[in-house]
């Protein structure tokens, strides 16, 4: 199972010779057990800081999460109380862990090597605020207020995971009327690969690049996928296309396809497609309408409803200076007659 996921690539600088790279203890293992680099001394009901001897260059778009570990939680008294801790793509000086020693008695010492804590390494998309004058209008509002899924009450309708028994009881998962929404996917460029050529809305660019996924990495097509699964509420490229990735099913179309059958399951149809493309490589303006026309082909849209931008956001991201490629996805729905 391993070798099917995605790797992303961090740079990592040891800034203490005892610093130890992070590690999974197990292939398949979420987390990552992170080191202790200096021997510290945890007082009694005291806090300290527990340095890895490690800096780090996150990549955009992703956090690396510090959590604790179970086994230091069931046997020790030592806790991270700020779990889970958040590094961000920007911080660049040494990592250390806050570590607090629970017992009000007995001090404890972190020896050098110890794992002290794991990491998680997660995306993470950027919140666009939109202010309007009822949130009540938009989306499904389940009433009550906090605590109030804790009783009991019967549901209105259940989702299954295939798109004929999609729709819940009501019409349509929104209130009535057109709708829309954002969908982002990125991908790092990697060792060039000419059997896994560049995609980009299912047409083969021929510029010697190769982005790091598990399916053809066709971003656009992702960042599609996921602005429809933001109307239907089914998540495609987080559940049955990793399935399908698994199966052997390479292709983003194919993707793309269940969010489309779910977008008529829930009694809608595409009206307009509207994507941002953020990349300093390869140069797109050559192939924008022949990438146009094939993703109105895919949708059954003519190729006017698709608008189609790129820029490098002058070299501000790793994107703009050319270490992938991402894309910002707005799709716009109305319902079936």
């Amino acid at each position: 199972m391993s070798d099917k996921r995605e790797k992303i690539e961090i740079f990592v600088e040891k800034c203490r010779e005892s610093a130890v790279l992070p590690c999974y203890a197990h292939p398949d293992d979420a987390g990552m057990d992170i080191y202790a680099a200096e021997t510290v001394e945890i007082a009694p009901g005291a806090t300290a800081l527990v340095p890895t001897g490690l800096k780090m260059a996150i990549p955009d778009g992703f956090e690396l999460q510090v959590r604790p570990r179970s086994g230091l939680s069931l046997k020790t008294a030592l806790r991270v109380p700020n779990a889970p801790g958040t590094l961000d793509a920007g911080y660049r000086n040494e990592i250390s862990v806050i570590v607090w020693n629970s017992s009000q008695t007995e001090p404890i010492t972190v020896n050098r090597g110890d794992r002290i804590a794991q990491f998680i390494l997660a995306r993470v998309p950027m919140a666009a605020f939109t202010e309007v004058d009822n949130v009540a209008s938009i989306g499904v509002d389940r009433g009550g207020g906090f605590g109030s899924s804790g009783v009991s009450g019967a549901l209105p309708g259940s989702l299954s995971s295939g798109p004929a028994s999609f729709r819940p009881s009501d019409d349509r998962p929104h209130a009535g009327g057109a709708v829309s929404a954002i969908g982002q996917d990125s991908h790092a460029f990697t060792r060039y690969d000419p059997e896994k050529p560049l995609i980009l809305g299912g047409i083969k660019l021929n510029d010697r690049l190769t982005l790091r996924a598990n399916s053809d990495g066709d971003v656009l097509l992702h960042a599609l996928t996921n602005a429809l699964s933001g109307i239907t509420g089914r998540n495609i490229l987080g559940g049955p296309a990793d399935e399908l990735c698994q199966s052997g099913t390479t292709d983003s179309a194919a993707y793309l396809r269940l969010a489309l059958d779910d977008l008529t399951a829930a009694g809608y149809c595409l009206t307009h497609i509207s994507f941002s493309i953020e990349a300093a490589k390869p140069r797109l303006a050559a192939h924008i309408q022949e990438i146009k026309e094939n993703t109105a082909r895919l949708c059954g849209l003519a190729p006017a409803a698709i608008g189609i931008t790129a820029t490098t956001g002058e070299a501000l991201t790793a994107f703009g200076r050319g270490r992938g490629i991402q894309v910002f996805c707005v799709v716009n729905a109305e319902p079936r007659d």
